[in-house]
This record gives structure tokens, sequence and C-alpha cells, in this order.
């Protein structure tokens, strides 16, 4: 029975360790310097714990490469008047957020420049900072 014990708490302590990681904050993510990425959205995925515009924007060499942008939460979006349709595949956008440390082709979205110019945030759908 004390084993039992002993296994459950050990499973729960692992559990809440798996959770605390999963959410990381920004600490992956160079927040020195703020960066751009200009291409086409291949798919806003609505998800938790932080939605993700998927785009296909070239390097500095020309290479197309596909990046993995995260932004807030559906929740959050949502309260800010963003919905599952804001970003739409097939646009052709710029997003300014800061890169990840690792080099990897990920980013943390700060604003959106969409194709009509208008400029978005994650704390505001109408925001126009032009």
């Amino acid at each position: 029975m004390k084993f039992q014990w002993m296994a459950a708490i050990a499973a729960s302590q692992f559990a809440c360790a798996a959770a605390v990681y999963a959410h990381h904050g920004v600490a992956a993510y160079d927040m020195t310097t703020m960066t751009s990425l200009k291409g086409t959205v291949r798919e806003f995925e609505w998800s938790n714990p932080h939605a993700t515009i998927h785009i296909d924007a070239p390097d500095d060499k020309g290479n197309m490469r596909k990046w993995e942008v995260e932004t807030n939460s559906p929740n959050l979006l949502n309260r800010a008047g963003w919905t599952r349709d804001t970003v739409k595949p097939g646009a052709q956008i710029t997003i300014f957020g800061f890169k990840g440390k690792d080099n990897a082709p990920t980013m943390r979205m700060e604003k959106i420049v969409m194709p009509d110019g208008r400029e978005i945030t994650p704390a505001n759908v109408n925001a126009n900072t032009k």
C-alpha cells in the first residue's frame, strides 16, 4: 500500500513538471531584437496553448522556409476581436516579432501588417498603428 501511495505522488509530480515545461513563455525567443517576415500564410492554427501562424517566407539567401509564428491563446485573441478567420491561408502578410534563440524558423508575433495595410496586434485586431 505504501508503494502505491508513493507511486501516485511521483506520477503527479511528473505530470506537473510536464505542464510547466509545456508553457515556456517567451524564454525561447530573442526578445532583444525585433525582426520581420514577409510571406504567404499556409495555415492559421487556432488551438491551445497558443494559436500558430504557419507562413512560407524567404530567408536571407532567397530560399523559402516554413515558419511557425506563435501568438497568444485563442481565448485571449478572441477577447481582442480575433477569430479563426482573421488570418487566411494564401494571404501575403508581414509579421513583426522575435525569432527563436536556436535559429529554428520560429517567431513570437508582435504585430501583423495585413494585405490591405491594416496593422493588427495580439491585443487588438482593429489596431492601426501606421
